[in-house]
């Protein structure tokens, strides 16, 4: 019996299983009793053995509980050593994965071209071995051999995801979902809303070129109610379709504060389509260079939203991803039906041109139910309308809601995808937990070679201000100042911009400390000061506001400030301002002493002598 794919949590007052057979008219008429309310939010570019590494619930196929995995560093000289599973150190990384199609031939197969016919025939299976030899080819010249191997293969443990912990251990988690495009970011959104990407393997088309039948045409036409919620305008995934623009729905795509108000107000639609922001330092998809904590506080935050609302009762929250991102998963791909004709066809980066045929899914990824209707359970593979077993698939999501909303499958990709409506229970949970735990920021990292030269910095602020009198300028340089004091004692681990852009009184100006190591594009110097710490923002005007905190070019809420307040000369950081926490904090106990602060500081001033544009600290 199918429900055999389940591994229930003992001894939890859980909700009764349906037992009904998926896809029968006991399961759906068991779903639409209990679901009216359906939110799907899809975060960004993380693979199963990723994120879900270190959970230890039973029935997950994980490195701790099934690994560690290992892979080559060079697939074409085994001899070069190997890296294998282990847990991270840090929050998010800067060499952002290879998640193209070419790029995920690699990882899968060790190829850029593997043999389609082979594939097809059975007789070439993904050995999940290149994900290593990928990394470094793309980021060799820049960064460590070993760092590379660590940001692509090790995995977050429990303590460090406690929310993706939460949702793990409280609900429904499936063990094999796989994106349906083994490729990148729009491709799969598309896929995920209309069971096919039209052929498209890459990121280069533009909205409103879509001219399938997408789940917000269904769900209008079908006489219900949506809304696509979004934390900026970074992602909009009902706009990809021609119909949003030519049916004039448009109007139906708002931002989050909508959302919690509807949540609050229990008026959300029957469909509630969230996107995070994207793709990167501030952006809260979890997609590189962006932090899984700040993924983690916008699944904490949706989901006591979710759960204080009049709503929760009838309502389905699916969380998943839009693919794996380059991270490494161990579990081969499947085999499964092709959407359509369409292919695409790109060139590899060894010249050679390559056509893929969408018959084949992504990588690994994970997938929650949410609901007070699902049981806590980790779903193993599910049961096709053929009776087969397979594993589930972002078109998993639209088989479903055809059953829950009365619609027929797209195209042979929807048909054959498993549904997994008999995941909903036919009792009410009374044990869900009313919110989940708070998220866990990563510790600064402390050691002084590792933070200049590997480009991890421990925090990292803009000042922004208008120049209204001289006494203002000498205040902003006197900061500038006692942060190269900081950093000569070493207190501070970076490096400060000598200079001081010299505009009219009446002109921004700005003071900036702390970036890269000079031969890093300006896209380098602003993603790698943030992955440690969060960042202090000082805008003064709306326009100012509206670039930090909706365009995502940097990190953090802004903090105004009065600069004319400032002493002009200070031997410290003035006290009158300690909510801006420069450095880190220490225990009594680990607090070096004057004389071992300054041997690190005139350590790290060493190595920034050659450095063009750092400022030297005060000789005083």
């Amino acid at each position: 019996m199918q429900f055999k794919s389940l591994v229930y949590l003992a001894a939890v007052a859980a909700a009764a299983p349906n037992l009904h057979r998926p896809g029968s008219p006991e399961s759906i008429k068991n779903l639409k009793d209990k679901i009216k309310n359906v939110v799907i939010m899809v975060m960004e570019n993380r693979s199963f053995d990723n994120l879900m590494g270190g959970q230890t619930l039973a029935g997950l196929e994980n490195p701790i509980q099934t690994g560690p995995y290992c892979n080559p560093l060079n697939i074409s000289n085994p001899g070069t050593g190997t890296g294998c599973t282990e847990a991270l150190d840090f929050d998010s990384i800067i060499n952002d994965p290879d998640h193209s199609i070419s790029g995920n031939n690699l990882e899968f197969y060790g190829s850029f071209t593997p043999d389609n016919a082979a594939i097809k025939a059975g007789t070439l299976q993904p050995d999940m071995s290149g994900f290593l030899t990928e990394q470094i080819r793309l980021y060799g010249k820049k960064a460590d051999e070993q760092v590379l191997q660590t940001q692509v293969i090790n995995y977050y443990t429990e303590t460090q995801v406690p929310v993706i912990t939460a949702l793990t251990q409280n609900f429904v988690v499936f063990n094999h979902w796989h994106s349906d495009v083994p490729g990148p970011t729009n491709p799969n959104r598309v896929a995920l809303c209309s069971g096919t990407s039209a052929g498209k393997g890459k990121n280069n088309f533009q909205y409103n070129t879509m001219t399938q039948r997408s789940i917000f045409q269904e769900v209008t036409e079908l006489g219900l109610e949506w809304k696509d919620y979004l934390v900026d305008t970074s992602i909009q995934d009902a706009r990809w379709f021609t119909w949003t623009y030519e049916s004039n729905n448009t109007d139906r795509i708002v931002f989050m504060d909508e959302f919690y108000e509807d949540a609050r107000q229990g008026t959300l639609p029957h469909l509630a389509y969230i996107n995070p922001s994207c793709c990167g330092v501030g952006t809260n998809s979890m997609h590189p260079t962006g932090r899984v904590s700040d993924g983690e506080q916008l699944i904490k935050d949706v989901y006591e939203a979710l759960r204080g609302s009049p709503q929760w009762h009838e309502t389905l929250w699916i969380v998943t991803f839009d693919e794996t991102g380059g991270f490494h998963d161990h579990v081969p791909p499947p085999r499964v039906a092709r959407p359509d004709n369409a292919t695409h066809s790109e060139t590899t980066p060894t010249g050679a041109d390559y056509t893929f045929a969408f018959d084949r899914l992504g990588g690994r990824m994970p997938t929650w139910l949410v609901s007070p209707w699902a049981a806590p359970a980790v779903e193993q593979k599910g049961v096709d309308a053929c009776g087969r077993t397979v594993s589930y698939h972002a078109t998993s999501i639209l088989r479903t809601l055809g059953y829950l909303w009365g619609f027929a499958p797209y195209n042979p990709r929807v048909k054959g995808a498993p549904s997994f409506d008999h995941l909903i229970g036919t009792e009410l949970r009374t044990d869900v937990p009313d919110k989940f735990p708070t998220v866990s920021h990563f510790p600064p990292q402390q050691d002084l070679q590792t933070v200049v030269q590997s480009r991890a910095r421990e925090w990292h602020f803009h000042i922004y201000f208008l120049l209204q009198s001289p006494t203002e300028k000498a205040a902003a340089l006197a900061l500038r100042d006692a942060v190269l004091r900081l950093r000569r004692d070493g207190k501070y681990n970076d490096r400060v911009f000598f200079f001081f852009e010299n505009l009219p009184l009446t002109t921004q100006r700005r003071f900036c400390c702390g970036s890269a190591a000079p031969s890093q594009r300006v896209s380098h110097r602003t993603a790698s000061c943030w992955i440690i710490r969060d960042v202090l923002i000082h805008p003064l005007t709306t326009l100012q506001r509206r670039d930090h905190e909706f365009r995502n070019g940097w990190l953090g809420k802004p903090w105004p400030i009065y600069l004319g307040g400032l002493p002009i000369e200070s031997a410290e950081v003035p006290l009158q301002y300690p909510e801006l926490r420069l450095g880190w904090s220490t225990a009594p106990e680990d607090e070096l002493s004057l004389d071992e602060r300054r041997k690190k500081g005139a350590e790290l001033e060493a190595l920034l002598a050659g450095d063009p544009e750092a400022a030297p600290a005060p000789a005083n």
